[in-house]
């Protein structure tokens, strides 16, 4: 009976009924966006005032003016044995971390189109416990897996959380690392927002930019160490690129160590070495207090956003029912001279509610997958406010109703 009535009053009222499930649709799905990405950009705030305050960052990059003197290093004697040297005397240290951070393409074999490239990033340990990587699935790499010689043919992968549904744990597929060809064994997938700190180094003139590189998307590898002694040019340019890699670090120290400590270690380490130059950037703490003010102002904005959007959905809707009740004012009262009773008109007002609630929710979880299928997850918080919210557009037009009388009711004079 009550379904009955609920559908004859849909139908009834197609204008408005069509009305509400849009605003119920449209405010859904916006709102859950916005808690959803609130709720991870708060994490991210948390997680980066834990990790990366009271810290100095610096890079070290070669000296792109000293190529010269880099050609004549590798064609000296011992010129890759002293590299390598070079390279763990630089990582051996108490006064910082050490972080190998290498964006390179590896390719993957593809049955269609032959070798096609992929986004991946080689990092070290030290990177991984830094940035707090954890696998949803599977495990991360361990120290036995970080060392190669040139016999090795297969290393191991962790799988971005958006790239999950491509392979399987234990999967092993053909490809390239750093020019080489291997195979790539799946061990993990990246929990969902996994993220390092990526350094982006601009024009001439312009500040170097500091901010997060999410791995969604990208392959992992571990950026390797093979101390084998090299047998021909393939490999030697193998073992040359990873150590070069292996030199362009990101280096985290406490607040009382600064760019002079830095430089100075790495003159001795050259002259030492005999090598090439090294330059050293500091990293600014404005910098990274911009992108945590930054961070904080995204949240302030899309908080005030969701909250005029859903304060206009509540008075919308509100008002909605205020007007469809007072047209069915006088199909109320014959009810109610016939022996129905208030609470029970009440019940079909809300169960029709519910109703279009609940199917205006379906859609919008649907949707929300359809057009963000992993990005975006449908939030019980949302689900919970928009629930008080219905309550609350509700709250008027029964109140207005359960104090009417009948008179008043077949007069249709609701506003009285």
């Amino acid at each position: 009976m009550i379904i009955h009535e609920i559908v004859k009053s849909i139908e009834k009222f197609k204008i408005f009924s069509a009305f509400i499930f849009i605003q119920l649709v449209v405010t859904s799905i916006v709102c859950n966006l916005v808690i959803d990405t609130i709720t991870s950009m708060k994490k991210d705030q948390d997680r980066f005032n834990q990790a990366y305050s009271q810290k100095k960052y610096f890079w070290m990059v070669e000296n792109i003016y000293d190529n010269e003197k880099e050609k004549l290093f590798f064609k000296s004697e011992d010129s890759y044995q002293r590299l390598i040297n070079f390279y763990k005397d630089m990582k051996t240290s108490d006064d910082y971390r050490y972080l190998e951070i290498a964006p390179q393409q590896i390719t993957i074999k593809s049955e269609q189109e032959g070798f096609v490239y992929a986004n991946n990033y080689s990092v070290d340990l030290n990177c991984l416990n830094e940035f707090q990587i954890k696998v949803y699935e599977g495990r991360l790499f361990t120290e036995e897996e970080m060392t190669i010689d040139f016999s090795s043919k297969t290393i191991p992968v962790i799988l971005g959380y958006n790239l999950r549904d491509r392979y399987m744990i234990g999967d092993v597929f053909e490809g390239t690392y750093f020019l080489r060809k291997m195979n790539f064994e799946v061990i993990g997938i990246l929990e969902k927002n996994s993220r390092l700190i990526r350094n982006n180094i601009v024009e001439a003139g312009e500040d170097p930019s500091f901010y997060f590189e999410y791995l969604d998307n990208s392959f992992i590898t571990p950026l390797v160490n093979c101390e084998d002694t090299p047998k021909d040019k393939n490999e030697r340019l193998f073992q040359r690129i990873i150590y070069q890699m292996k030199l362009n670090p990101t280096i985290v120290a406490s607040e009382y160590y600064n760019a002079g400590n830095l430089r100075e270690k790495i003159d001795r380490l050259i002259a030492k070495y005999d090598l090439y130059d090294f330059e050293v950037i500091q990293i600014s703490n404005n910098t990274l207090n911009l992108l945590k003010l930054v961070s904080q102002d995204s949240i302030d904005i899309m908080t005030i956003f969701a909250v005029i959007l859903l304060g206009f959905s509540i008075i919308s809707i509100g008002g909605v029912l205020y007007v469809k009740l007072s047209k069915k004012i006088p199909d109320y009262a014959v009810h109610l001279i016939v022996g129905a009773t208030k609470r029970r008109i009440i019940t079909y007002l809300v169960t029709e509610m519910i109703a279009i609630f609940l199917i205006s929710h379906i859609f919008s979880f649907f949707i929300t997958k359809k057009l963000f299928p992993v990005q975006v997850s449908y939030s019980l918080t949302w689900i919970i406010i928009s629930v008080i919210a219905c309550i609350g557009a509700c709250i008027i037009p029964i109140y207005k109703l359960t104090n009417q009388n009948i008179d008043s009711l077949l007069k249709g004079d609701l506003y009285v």
